[in-house]
């Protein structure tokens, strides 16, 4: 009986690599996603002085032009589609759900 556990080389290249950066690939009205597609919420915060400033600038447009950031993510060795949002003097990314993941009522 073959195991997992025999192909240790194989299963490292199936795990999707981790990046510590975000790109963000669109931009949509805040209220365009609706509450159902939320799946589960992060705080982001800054590594360093120089992403601070990135950060802030960020953070301050999403604000002024009342958008929310769509960006690819992984976590967790897993691709997800995430939002970012302002959230007080920070921002919130928050995973979410695919049109397939969701039932109807």
């Amino acid at each position: 009986m073959t195991r997992l556990a025999d192909y240790p080389d194989e299963i490292d290249a199936l795990k999707v690599e981790t990046s510590k950066t975000l790109k963000l690939v669109q931009f949509v009205e805040s209220g365009d996603i609706p509450p159902l597609y939320f799946e589960r919420p992060y705080y982001i915060v800054p590594q360093d002085d120089l992403a601070e400033d990135a950060y802030r600038v960020v953070r301050d447009a999403l604000r002024a032009e009342g958008k929310t950031a769509l960006c690819q993510i992984t976590l967790r060795g897993k691709e997800h589609l995430a939002a970012i949002r302002p959230c007080g003097d920070g921002l919130l990314l928050e995973t979410l759900r695919y049109e397939d993941e969701i039932r109807d009522a």
